[in-house]
Parts: structure tokens; C-alpha cells; sequence
């Protein structure tokens, strides 16, 4: 079974684990290779590390820390300022360092799920930096990313309001608006395709937001819906369908 299953396609995992998970998978397999248990060489045919999850720091003045659930921050220009919610008491906003429980710099995933959805908490995680990258977390970058789900939403709405019906054959002819759409569509679609295999998430997610924006200039430029031709009614059942599949493996809920 292990010789028909393996080796795994692709490892991907933090680089704090490269000398635990890792480098015992790479020994047990050679030491079972040696006693004739497999055939194989090494346990995993390609390797990514992904970056970390990053917060700031918040050092009381008794020299702990504080959690960011219990942080005020306030910004004034340039400058910005750190209180306790409880207390008021003045806190020293420090560097950003990989989220731990000794700096309880951590954020609950459970709040961010129940206030936003996994969806945006998992958008905003792929769009802020190549994965092999650290993500700086932020409160504003994720609800950014609510606000971005509910356009999407309406859009795919207004697309359905003018969509021709499931299974329409494409006209043979399509005049100028409805080749604007099919042409974003592919294009997004493309681009996608090819930077999913190479795990380049915040470029797919670029590419997403291109396409929600050439989408929503294009449908807003319609001022008669109902005098649209088949073409677009063809061209706007395949702009939503490609959007929604170009999104669910970032955004499948």
C-alpha cells in the first residue's frame, strides 16, 4: 500500500516543523527502505514552507503581557496609542513576533468565525502576503474582507437578475459589452488556473478582486436590463458561474 500511495505529492507546513515532522518522516522512510518495507527514497515529492501568523506585542507596566482582546488602540496622525479596556491603564505597543501563548499575542479564531465567518478569516490569511510569507494580522484587514464578500454577493445577484437560462447555448455572434464580460471571465479563470498549482493564493485572490471590479463597472454600465440581448444574458450566467468557481477554494462557503 505505502509503494501504490506514495511518496506524497507535497508537504506543506510551517518551518518550525521542518526538524520534527519532517526530518522523522525522511527517516523512518529510508530506515524502511532499508529493511525492504518500501521502495521509495524520500516520503514526500515536493516541499513548501508557509509563513507564520504574525501579531503585535502589548507589554503592561508590571512587564506582561496583555492579550489583543484586551487592548484600546487609538490613533491620533501618525501615532498611535495603546490602553487597557478595564483599566485604562497606558500599554507599550512592542514589535510584531510570531503569534505565541508566552506573549499572548494570539487572536481567537472562534471571535473572528462567529463575527466575520471562516470564510473571511481564511480570505484575509491567503490575500495579505505570499504564503510563503509571515501575515501580519489585523481587524481591518478582515473586516476589508467582509465588506469585499458582501460585494461579491450583490454581484453575483445583479448577474443572476440578467443571466440567461441553466444550460443556454452560447450565441454565435456577441457584440462588444457581452465579449468585455466573457473575456474578463477567461481571463481571471486563466490566471487562477495557472497560480493555484504553484500555490500563489494572494495572486489568485488578485486576480478575483480584478474580475469583481471589471464585473461591477461592466453590469453598472447596463441602464436597460431588460433589453439586454442573448449574448449577454450567456455572458453573465458564465461571469457568475467562473467567479464562483474561481473563488471556492479560497472562499467554499
Amino acid at each position: 500500500v505505502a509503494n501504490r500511495m506514495m511518496p506524497v505529492d507535497q508537504y506543506i507546513g510551517g518551518v518550525e516543523h521542518a526538524i520534527l515532522h519532517l526530518l522523522y518522516s525522511r527517516f523512518f522512510t529510508r530506515a524502511m527502505k532499508a529493511t525492504g518495507h518500501v521502495a521509495m527514497d524520500e516520503p514526500f515529492a515536493g516541499m513548501f514552507t508557509q509563513g507564520m501568523v504574525v501579531h503585535e506585542t502589548y507589554k503592561k507596566q508590571d512587564g506582561t503581557f496583555a492579550s489583543p482582546a484586551e487592548i484600546n488602540i487609538e490613533t491620533v496622525g501618525d501615532k498611535r496609542s495603546a490602553t487597557l479596556l478595564t483599566t485604562k491603564e497606558s500599554v507599550e505597543i512592542g514589535p510584531i513576533e510570531k503569534m505565541s501563548k508566552s506573549k499572548r499575542n494570539t487572536v481567537d479564531p472562534d471571535e473572528i468565525i462567529g463575527t466575520f465567518g471562516a470564510d473571511a478569516a481564511r480570505w484575509f490569511m491567503l490575500s495579505d502576503s505570499p504564503p510563503e510569507g509571515d501575515v501580519i494580522w489585523s481587524e481591518e484587514g478582515v473586516q476589508g474582507v467582509a465588506r469585499f464578500m458582501q460585494r461579491v454577493w450583490r454581484l453575483v445577484g445583479e448577474l443572476k437578475g440578467i443571466a440567461a437560462p441553466l444550460g443556454a447555448q452560447a450565441p454565435a455572434e456577441a457584440g462588444e459589452l457581452a465579449l468585455t464580460i466573457r473575456k474578463a471571465t477567461h481571463n481571471a479563470l486563466a490566471k487562477v488556473e495557472d497560480d493555484i498549482v504553484r500555490l500563489r493564493f494572494n495572486r489568485c485572490i488578485a486576480h478575483a478582486n480584478e474580475l469583481v471590479n471589471k464585473l461591477g463597472q461592466t453590469i453598472g454600465s447596463i441602464e436597460d436590463a431588460s433589453g439586454i440581448g442573448a449574448d449577454v444574458a450567456f455572458a453573465a450566467r458564465e461571469a457568475a458561474e467562473g467567479l464562483v468557481m474561481l473563488i471556492a477554494p479560497m472562499m467554499p462557503h
